[in-house]
Order: C-alpha cells, then sequence, then structure tokens
C-alpha cells in the first residue's frame, strides 16, 4: 500500500494499567471500552514517546508524576517499560522503532535497550540499536554518545534514512 506513512501497529508493556497489549490500527480506528480498561493509558503512552523524543525520557516520568505514576503496578522485576511501534511508510515499505526504559523503584531512569530498522521499499534496510547508552548496531556518519535517559532517534533521525519516521511531527 503507498500514500501516507502511518501508524499499523503499537505494543506497550507495564505501562500505568496496561501489562501487555498489541494494537492493530487501521487507517480509522475507535478505541472503546469500559473505564479503567486502559484507553486513555494508551493516547497518554504516545504522549509519552513525543515528550522523551522532544525533551527526555525522564521529563516524559517527571511530567506524568514520576516513575510510580507511570510504572505497573505491580510489576514483576526487572520492570522495563516497553514501547513498539510499526509504521507502514508511504512507499510501500515498513519501519520498526521500540524501546525499553529500566526505570526502578530506586534509582536513575535509563534506556535499556532502543533499535528501529527502516525498511523502504525500494531502498536497502537501515537499523541501529542502542544498549544503555551504547550503538551495538551504528548509523554510518553518526558518531553521538549518548545519555542514558535520551532516545537514540532523536540524533539519528537527522540522517536522511531515519527522516521518515514521522514522531517528532505528529505524536
Amino acid at each position: 500500500m503507498t500514500g501516507q506513512t502511518r501508524l499499523s501497529q503499537i505494543q506497550i508493556r507495564n505501562y500505568k494499567n496496561i501489562a501487555a497489549a498489541a494494537i492493530d490500527l487501521q487507517p480509522l480506528t475507535v478505541l472503546v471500552g469500559p473505564n479503567g480498561a486502559g484507553k486513555s493509558n494508551l493516547v497518554d503512552a504516545l504522549s509519552f514517546v513525543a515528550d522523551s523524543l522532544s525533551y527526555s525520557v525522564q521529563r516524559a516520568f517527571a511530567n506524568r508524576g514520576g516513575v510510580a505514576a507511570v510504572r505497573r503496578r505491580p510489576c514483576p522485576s526487572p520492570c522495563h517499560i516497553g514501547l513498539r511501534f510499526v509504521l507502514a511508510l508511504q512507499d510501500g515499505g515498513w519501519a520498526d522503532y521500540a524501546f525499553d526504559i529500566a526505570a526502578p523503584p530506586r534509582g536513575s531512569i535509563s534506556v535499556a535497550r532502543e533499535r528501529c530498522i527502516v525498511q523502504p521499499a525500494t531502498k536497502a534496510r537501515q537499523a541501529f540499536e542502542v544498549q544503555s547508552g551504547k550503538f551495538i548496531r551504528e548509523v554510518p556518519g553518526i558518531r553521538a554518545r549518548i545519555k542514558a535517559d535520551r532516545l537514540a532517534l532523536t540524533v539519528v533521525s537527522a540522517a536522511e534514512e531515519f527522516r521518515m519516521i514521522p514522531f517528532r511531527k505528529r505524536l
């Protein structure tokens, strides 16, 4: 399918009242359910990603009342908050972006793992992966140091191969 880049799937783990969820999205998706089912928390998770990319993961937590207000309770240890997004690209390709945040009850918040794969329809696959602030799979030409509470996509989106991921514009 060609047309606009669109979010086609969201996966959330340990975010507020959502233990684990995978939501397939269509061009028109309506969220319906009883109070407390997680509809607002799903939307807030999208806002959390936008805040994390625009500012920092630390600030995204602070905007929501801290780690305890965001992390699911009870949560087995280690309790990483996980978010994954699959996009259908306008050229018919796809992109897959995911990150896990280590948010211990006491201690520093950090991005435990972040990865992004972009597979355009007619070009070579591009990818990066970061674990605990270090690039495991690098993007040629980018030699960034990533702070533990920052997402690498903010830096990597400067590379043309990753510019097509529209998170910073529309979340």
